[in-house]
């Protein structure tokens, strides 16, 4: 009977031992998965934050090569007196539209609202448009020189788009704007190319709030 009891507590010991020793296992490996879920959070929150900075700059070179164009066509205007629907400037618009496979369109508002050159003539003959909102920010607003517009249904049912803008005229006096029409499915193209994963979204959103097109894995 003395001997029984050592015995006992030798197993107990030992039960106890092998006890803690799994939990010691357990607990490491939690802490093993912890560091690698933290590890794979900080990867992607990396990933995330590069892959938001490429597409930032590229939207934002997007926007610059469109608004320089615009700044070239609105000079040639303020230099030079062009005959309404003129066909040498058109194709002059035309050829700068081969270089920007993101712009439908460009398009010359004149004062009062009228358009006066475009690159989809005749289609838009005669049209006005001096009630879209961005013609009318640039004529009440001589110190506004360029803009993008929110997305907007075209009137020559041509889809949607996002009118980059530009004022044309000197020493403050308003002559019109210049219109490039951006196609919003371009830069969906461009996320939809991406491969997210699923559950991941990407979407571009206007400095008014509307969202421009996004796409989800």
């Amino acid at each position: 009977m003395a001997s029984y009891f050592p015995f006992r507590r030798a197993a107990v010991l030992a039960i106890v031992l092998a006890a803690l020793f799994w939990l010691s296992l357990a607990v490491l490996a939690g802490i093993m998965l912890w560091r690698d879920r933290e590890q794979s959070l900080e990867s992607a929150r990396h990933n995330s934050a590069a892959l938001v900075q490429v597409l930032e700059s590229h939207t934002a070179r997007t926007f610059q090569t469109v608004d320089l164009t615009l700044a070239g066509v609105a000079d040639a205007l303020n230099l030079n007196r062009i005959p309404q629907h003129d066909a040498r400037f058109r194709e002059t618009l035309k050829a700068r539209l081969v270089e920007m496979p993101h712009v439908r369109a460009i398009f010359v508002i004149d004062p009062d609202g009228l358009v006066i050159h475009d690159t989809d003539y005749p289609a838009t003959l005669d049209m006005s448009l001096a009630d879209r909102d961005y013609f009318i920010r640039h004529r009440d607003n001589p110190e506004l020189v360029r803009s993008v517009s929110q997305p907007l249904l075209s009137r020559s049912e041509l889809g949607w788009f996002l009118a980059v803008n530009r004022r044309i005229g000197r020493a403050g006096k308003f002559e019109g704007i210049v219109v490039a029409a951006v196609v919003p499915d371009y830069f969906a193209g461009l996320y939809r190319r991406l491969a997210l994963d699923p559950g991941h979204a990407i979407a571009l959103f206007h400095q008014d709030g509307p969202m421009l097109p996004s796409f989800a894995g």
